[in-house]
C-alpha cells in the first residue's frame, strides 16, 4: 500500500484521491499525488500576514521607545484591551496617579472566606475582563469576619492611597493590615506575619449617602505609606475584624488608587 506522508524534497500534503482515479473510475495507485495547491496558498498567505504583523509592532515599539528615551522615561510592552487602549493619556503611569482598576489582573485577584452570592468581583469597578456588577452588591465574608483578599496587578505600581465604601450597619472592617508582594498568603501566615501597613478603621469612617444605591453608607481613605509601599506586583488586604464585632464583615467598593512604574504602548489595530 502507498504512504500517506511526503518524503524527500515533496512538500507534505493532503492526498487529492480525484487526481488517482483513470476514467474508467478504477483507482490509480501509480499516480502521483499532489498537495492541494488551494490549501497551500491560503496558508503562505496567513503567515505572510502574520509575519507582517511582527514587522508593523517592532517598528511601532521601536519609535515609541526612542520617544520616551528622549523623555527619559521606561517602557513596557503589553496586550491592552480596548476600554484601556480608549483611556490612551488619561492612564495611571509614570508620575500620573490615578484609579489603578485598569492594571488589576483579575485571574490574579483572589478573596478567602468570601461568600459565594457575594463575592470580591462586587467591589472592583473597571477592571478589564472582570464581571460588574450591580451598584448594590458587596463583598461579604463567610463563616467569620475575615477577610483575606489578594489583588494582582499586569506590572509593577507605586500605590498612594485605598479608597474604601461599606454598608452603615456595623459589617464594615474595624483593623486592616496590609501586605506587599506577599501572594498566595493564608490566614496563618497573615496572623504571624508583620503587616507592611497596619489601620484601624474605627475612628477613620465617616458616613455619607450613596446617590447609586441609595442606601447609607460609610466611607475612608488610607494614606498609604510611600517608602514601604512601593514597586508592587500584589498587594495582600487582611481584614481582621468588622468595626461593630459583627459575625461577618462587608465591603461595598475598593479603589486601589496609584500609578504603574513602567508605561503601558497601546498600538491600536495591532495589539
Amino acid at each position: 500500500s502507498r504512504s500517506q506522508t511526503w518524503s524527500g524534497s515533496h512538500t507534505r500534503g493532503p492526498m487529492i484521491p480525484s487526481r488517482a482515479f483513470k476514467a474508467s473510475g478504477v483507482l490509480d495507485l501509480t499516480a502521483p499525488a499532489r498537495p492541494d495547491s488551494h490549501a497551500l496558498l491560503g496558508i503562505l498567505r496567513a503567515m505572510d500576514e502574520k509575519q507582517r504583523n511582527k514587522r508593523l509592532i517592532a517598528q511601532e515599539v521601536s519609535q515609541q521607545s526612542k520617544r520616551s528615551r528622549d523623555f527619559g522615561v521606561s517602557d513596557d510592552m503589553v496586550v491592552l484591551d480596548d476600554e484601556i487602549t480608549a483611556a490612551g493619556d488619561g492612564l495611571p503611569q509614570g508620575n500620573v496617579m490615578g484609579d489603578l482598576a485598569v492594571f488589576i489582573d483579575h485571574k490574579k485577584t483572589c478573596c478567602a472566606n468570601e461568600e459565594a452570592a457575594n463575592p470580591h468581583r462586587n467591589i472592583f469597578a473597571g477592571v478589564p475582563r472582570m464581571l460588574k456588577a450591580s451598584p448594590k452588591s458587596l463583598l461579604v465574608s463567610d463563616c467569620d469576619p475575615q477577610l483575606l483578599l489578594e489583588i494582582g496587578f499586569t506590572g509593577a505600581v507605586r500605590l498612594e492611597r485605598l479608597e474604601l465604601s461599606a454598608p452603615a450597619d456595623g459589617r464594615a472592617p474595624g483593623h486592616i493590615q496590609l501586605y506587599v508582594n506577599c501572594a498566595n498568603m493564608d490566614f496563618n501566615s497573615a496572623d504571624q506575619a508583620v503587616a507592611t501597613q497596619s489601620f484601624d478603621m474605627r475612628d477613620l469612617w465617616s458616613t455619607a449617602d450613596e446617590a447609586e444605591t441609595g442606601q447609607e453608607a460609610v466611607m475612608c481613605t488610607l494614606r498609604l505609606n510611600a517608602a514601604r509601599i512601593k514597586s508592587v506586583n500584589t498587594l495582600t488586604v487582611f481584614v481582621v475584624d468588622s468595626v461593630d464585632d459583627e459575625s461577618t464583615s462587608a465591603i461595598r467598593s475598593l479603589n486601589v488608587i496609584g500609578a504603574r512604574i513602567h508605561r503601558v504602548i497601546a498600538i491600536p489595530g495591532v495589539l
